[in-house]
């Protein structure tokens, strides 16, 4: 007998082989499931939960001062077939890699529609924990321009042994 859930819920797991600072290397695995809404912003376009079940595996490449990140995903999400391609190539402006420039194409096909996204990015590290990142985008299906700003803060987890 099948067990349901009732309410939104989402598990994910990833599992990867290859440290960049180390291998200048990384491919990774990826599988979720869940009960999820489908939203627009903070717009509820659905109150229903949908299922979603994705897997998706990633590569990245460090050589030099190039970055290439590779993508590509696929399942069921929001009721329907869905498959997504993204790559992303970067450029460090400077040997710490504190200066980025990148071009980011992705493509997805979702409820039988087609559809990518064109952006073309400028990040800084600022600190050790603080990323800005300021992109251009354009939306294929929207017919929309974007200019977006992006902050990444990063926190670093740590753990504490009963002796200290």
């Amino acid at each position: 007998m099948p067990v349901y859930f009732k309410g939104n819920y989402m598990t994910s797991a990833r599992v990867s082989y290859g440290v960049l600072s180390r291998d200048n290397m990384n491919l990774g695995f990826s599988l979720g499931y869940g009960n999820t809404l489908d939203t627009m912003g903070y717009r509820l376009l659905n109150p229903d939960p949908e299922t979603m079940m994705l897997a998706g595996a990633d590569l990245t490449i460090l050589r030099n001062n190039l970055e290439h990140r590779f993508e590509v995903l696929g399942g069921k999400w929001l009721g329907s077939d869905t498959y997504a391609l993204f790559y992303r190539f970067g450029i460090n402006l400077d040997s710490e890699g504190r200066l980025k420039v990148e071009a980011q194409p992705a493509y997805w096909r979702t409820a039988g529609e087609d559809d990518y996204q064109l952006s073309f990015c400028f990040s800084v590290l600022a600190t050790s924990n603080l990323t800005v990142r300021l992109a251009y985008t354009y939306d294929h299906l929207s017919d929309e321009n974007m200019v977006v700003m992006q902050l990444y803060y990063y926190r670093p987890v740590t753990f504490r042994s009963k002796n200290q």
